[in-house]
């Protein structure tokens, strides 16, 4: 057998020797090696060696390389070492254009992509792959980190896309860290599970709406919750899990009201805007004490079964109806939605000149009776 095979392969040699070219399984081969209509095996020991030898071919070139000793393949161009023996990992693969995988079973596609850490992985135009099971894409990424690059750390980089413009501009569009931690535009070494760049404007685009947008903004030590579009609002309250949201309250613009509160509110105080600059056309309240005697309190319940979306109270209450305060005192009624509501501290003014005009009458009587003595 072995002498048959030195003897088919002398045949097959000496058929394409004016060409140079050899052929198996064909005896008209087109290149220097033509193998026809059969898989190719490239193999290497089981346990690579501890001191590899030098790959078949070191030094700047193009070639495609099965580098035996170390089970690696390069294919491309190279004008460094970066595919010499000390710069190739063991069962790593490279291709490209002056790429380099150096860390164990590491690979590198692209322009000067470079997979350094073990397991490692590195696509791009001049990107670095520095920890253990990291990734870079992109181009010109930050290489400002400097992991161990056979050692896992929480701080390592293990996902990155940049998008500098040189080697003197890097920069990352997205970077994700091995506790989770992800900085955007910019934020290399993100502290918080998600960091953005110390810039104004803003920050999360939620909608992009085509008349107005809605987001999340910073702008000085304001954060803004920002719903563009007309008539649009700020909503917060439960969802479950069959999707129906249930509102608890919200904030909205172009309506009489900027804050809507589904249920009854806590506050340690409140002010009202009252300065004598802000208002016109003031005059003194007149018959303050008829108009209270014609609004009625009363003790009531509200239907909370029937407007479940109000989420109102289930205790008794006091206090007063609407329609028949709008009679006396339509500034302190307010509508939306067809419903009435009363702002009970438009009433306190009232209240203040009734007990003035009820005291009149108390010191009139008492002069009358003072004077009958």
């Amino acid at each position: 057998m072995k002498k048959n095979l030195i003897l088919l392969l002398l045949s097959v040699s000496a058929i394409n020797s004016y060409s140079q070219n050899v052929g198996i399984g064909i005896s008209t081969p087109v290149t220097r090696l033509h193998v026809a209509d059969s898989s190719v095996l490239f193999t290497a020991a089981a346990v690579l060696p501890a001191s590899p030898g030098n790959p078949p071919v070191s030094g700047a070139g193009n070639r495609m390389m099965w580098y035996a000793d170390k089970a690696s393949f390069r294919a491309g161009n190279i004008i460094n070492d970066s595919w010499d023996k000390d710069k190739t990992g063991n069962i790593s693969f490279a291709a490209g254009s002056n790429t380099q995988a150096s860390g164990i079973t590491s690979t590198a596609f692209g322009n000067f992509a470079f997979a350094t850490g073990d397991i490692s992985f590195a696509a791009g135009n001049s990107v670095f792959a520095k920890a253990k099971m990291g990734t870079s894409l992109g181009t010109y990424n930050d290489i400002t980190d400097s992991p161990n690059p056979s050692v896992e750390s929480s701080g390592d980089r293990i996902f990155q896309v940049g998008n500098g413009s040189g080697n003197l501009s890097r920069s990352n569009a997205l970077t994700i860290l091995r506790n989770g931690n992800i900085g955007m535009a910019g934020v290399t070494n993100p502290a918080k599970p998600l960091s953005f760049p110390p810039t104004l404007g803003e920050k999360i685009l939620l909608y992009p709406g085509g008349s107005g947008e809605v987001g999340i903004g910073v702008y000085g030590n304001e954060l803004r919750l920002h719903c563009d579009n007309p008539g649009s609002m700020v909503s917060f309250g439960t969802q479950d899990n069959a999707g129906v949201f249930t509102q608890a309250g919200r904030f909205q613009i172009s309506t009489p009201f900027a804050l809507f509160v589904n249920g009854s509110i806590w506050a340690n105080g409140t002010t009202y805007a009252s300065d004598e600059r802000f208002k016109e056309d003031i005059t003194p309240i007149e018959s303050a004490l008829q108009k209270l005697l014609q609004i009625n309190g009363v003790e009531y319940r509200m239907k909370k079964n029937e407007f479940t979306k109000n989420n109102f109270p289930d205790q008794k209450q006091i206090g007063l109806i609407a329609q028949n305060v709008e009679k006396t005192v339509p500034e302190a009624v307010n509508e939306m939605d067809g419903y009435k509501g009363v702002d009970y501290a438009k009433l306190v003014p009232l209240l203040i000149e009734a007990i003035k005009e009820q005291q009149k009458q108390i010191e009139e009587l008492k002069a009358k009776a003072d004077n009958k003595k």
